[in-house]
């Protein structure tokens, strides 16, 4: 299903062909179909799962644009790319995809960013960063705005109230 054979496969394949598309499966439906595919014998039974985790995967990349596109306009528009920590925000941004984007936007920006997605009352994001800035160092600072975080220096999840957004975005470039 990812056009790969015993005869072209390297580490690149694996990476870039095969490994985001096991990823995928846990992102957007059930990591146990990826252990469900790899523990099979049956191989009509594993085509059938290759190609459900394919589409699924096609799914997380098409979602996963959507949102990048989004944050770049949030971004651009509050000019939040001069922020030390780019916190960007949308209502029912899909979990799964959120880290990914972080580490997209950071790549454009040059900075660590934080991808935050509200639903209602609640809201959850994922961060990435680089090697010479602890994200979590950053978070634990603001901890007191947080219900819930974790994570180490490069990368961090964080739950928060939706109304406390703001202060956070505050509270971590005051940090930063």
């Amino acid at each position: 299903v990812a056009g790969i054979s015993n005869d072209n496969i390297n580490a690149s394949r694996v990476a870039f062909g095969i490994c985001p598309r096991i990823n995928a499966a846990g992102r957007m439906g059930k990591a146990e179909r990826a252990v469900e595919l790899l523990c099979c014998d049956n191989m009509l039974e594993a085509l059938k799962i290759a190609d459900e985790i394919d589409k699924e995967n096609s799914l997380r990349q098409q979602i996963e644009k959507k949102i990048f596109e989004q944050a770049v306009i949030k971004i651009e528009e509050n000019n939040y790319k001069y922020d030390r920590i780019i916190v960007v925000d949308g209502e029912g941004w899909h979990h799964g995809v959120v880290g990914i984007v972080a580490s997209r936007l950071c790549e454009r920006y040059g900075a660590p960013c934080i991808v935050i997605s509200s639903d209602g009352d609640l809201a959850h994001g994922s961060g990435r960063s680089f090697e010479d800035f602890s994200l979590y160092d950053a978070i634990y600072y603001c901890k007191d705005l947080l219900t819930k975080f974790g994570g180490h220096s490069q990368a961090a999840g964080i739950s928060i109230k939706a109304e406390d957004i703001e202060e956070f975005r505050r509270q971590i470039n005051d940090y930063a």
